[in-house]
């Protein structure tokens, strides 16, 4: 209504006399001037005025699910709901576990790099105990420390907050947080989320160009791929290696090891006083009875007529000799093939073995045995079938080959965070065995130059 008597104003104001034309003009100006801050205070309230999330209040139901939010489990066991329990209209969202659960609502929000806004919400809990998590929060998904305080026990309603800058970012993945970096049980309810702009920089890009300055060309070997050692992708996977934990950083017979115990030593274990590739290395005190003892590891792939290559670093007293290594493919006494050791040291020394497989399997055994007294020592062990290429798979390379990437990298990945590339040089069976702190996972540096 103040627009249109302003504008209908303005169009009388042409009947003026022209004495008065520059107060006509100046008025005109001013009046112009009014409009357009009208205009945009307008456009500015309504801009507050709408949401920057999609169904804060998750009354927009589909389906049982939350309109704008997925439900998104890390670990354990979450049950996700929408409840009539709410702060605020009909609805809120629900996470509960009894396992222990570390889970959230999730939703997608686009904001304006370099500003900051205040995320809020409420959130109330009913039994919520922390199993290694922190308990029912607000956070922005993958930035550290982007989160609000986080509730335990049972609580009413509450409302957090949490005043966060974007940085680059120009869109934020919110969560409503059951747990947080570890499990809870109990249940947590949330409800009125809201996301709200306070200030942000404009942003003024620019850049130069020098067309007349030429720099030397990129190395086609800048860019290539990085290699894991995460699940086959090295052993099994690119690298030759049969054997698992080789150098046998697990305790034989134990659970987690490959390796098991074969007949009836006098005594087994790891000896602490015998250190080798950064471990313990296993003993084996026979009894001198003549019985066969010592150890293997089965479930080796074996293709019948295809031979393998091996070594075994082995150190022992006299009395053992000989000692036996077999690679054994079937039940019968003529289903395997023997390497035998004559002489041995107190001190470890390598020695080297070539079989070749009588029979397709995958569950081909390598044993080291003896028959003897007193006790020997086995530091480390490889087998490999013959073909590879000074270490790796020959098929797996020609399929690297045609994925045509410049150049191949390894450490990649978690590998890197104890990575060492001085134990990547030299002898591989002294190399020391990491395990992966952050997949608990076993990476011996075995493919080494």
């Amino acid at each position: 209504m103040l627009k249109k008597n302003i504008l209908n104003w303005m169009a009388g104001s042409q009947n003026w006399p022209q004495k008065n034309k520059k107060i006509r003009t100046s008025l005109i100006f001013v009046l112009g001037l009014l409009l357009l801050i009208i205009f945009f205070s307008s456009k500015v309230q309504a801009d507050k005025r709408t949401p920057l999330l999609r169904n804060q209040s998750f009354e927009e139901v589909q389906d049982g699910q939350p309109v704008g939010w997925r439900a998104v489990t890390y670990q354990g066991e979450a049950n996700f709901k929408i409840d009539k329990l709410s702060k605020s209209g009909q609805y809120s969202a629900s996470i509960s576990s009894v396992k222990g659960a570390d889970a959230s609502w999730s939703t997608i929000v686009q904001v304006k790099p370099f500003s900051t806004y205040r995320l809020t919400g409420w959130i109330k809990t009913k039994d919520l105990k922390s199993a290694g998590g922190r308990g029912a929060l607000l956070n922005i998904h993958g930035i550290e420390k982007m989160e609000t305080k986080a509730l335990t026990g049972t609580n009413d309603w509450t409302r957090v907050e949490l005043i966060l800058n974007t940085g680059l970012n120009d869109a934020l993945q919110i969560n409503c947080l059951f747990g947080g970096w570890g499990k809870v049980t109990g249940e947590a309810w949330f409800d009125d989320i809201s996301l709200e702009y306070l200030s942000g920089r404009t942003l003024k890009p620019q850049a130069t160009i020098y067309a007349e300055e030429k720099l030397p060309s990129v190395s086609k070997y800048i860019y290539g791929q990085f290699i894991e050692h995460l699940g086959h992708c090295i052993y099994q996977g690119i690298w030759a290696e049969m054997l698992n934990d080789r150098k046998f950083y697990y305790p034989v017979g134990s659970a987690e090891s490959p390796w098991k115990i074969l007949g009836q030593p006098h005594s087994f274990h790891m000896n602490p006083l015998l250190v080798y590739a950064g471990v313990p290395v296993p003993e084996i005190r026979l009894k001198g009875d003549g019985q066969k003892a010592g150890l293997f590891q089965e479930g080796l792939s074996l293709q019948a007529g295809r031979k393998y290559n091996g070594r075994i670093v082995l150190a022992g007293d006299p009395g053992v000799l000989p000692v036996a290594v077999r690679l054994v493919w079937g039940d019968g006494e003529n289903d395997r093939q023997v390497f035998t050791i004559e002489k041995i040291k107190p001190e470890y020394e390598k020695y080297y073995f070539s079989f070749t497989s009588g029979r397709t399997t995958d569950n081909g055994r390598l044993e080291i045995v003896s028959r003897g007294s007193e006790a020997f020592r086995v530091a480390a062990v490889s087998l490999m079938p013959a073909d590879n290429l000074e270490g790796f798979r020959p098929e797996v390379i020609k399929l690297l080959r045609e994925l045509n990437s410049p150049i191949y990298r390894w450490p990649g990945g978690n590998f890197a965070s104890g990575y060492n590339w001085k134990d990547g040089l030299g002898d591989p069976d002294r190399a020391r065995i990491l395990l992966g702190k952050g997949l608990s996972q076993m990476m011996l540096e075995s493919m080494s130059l």
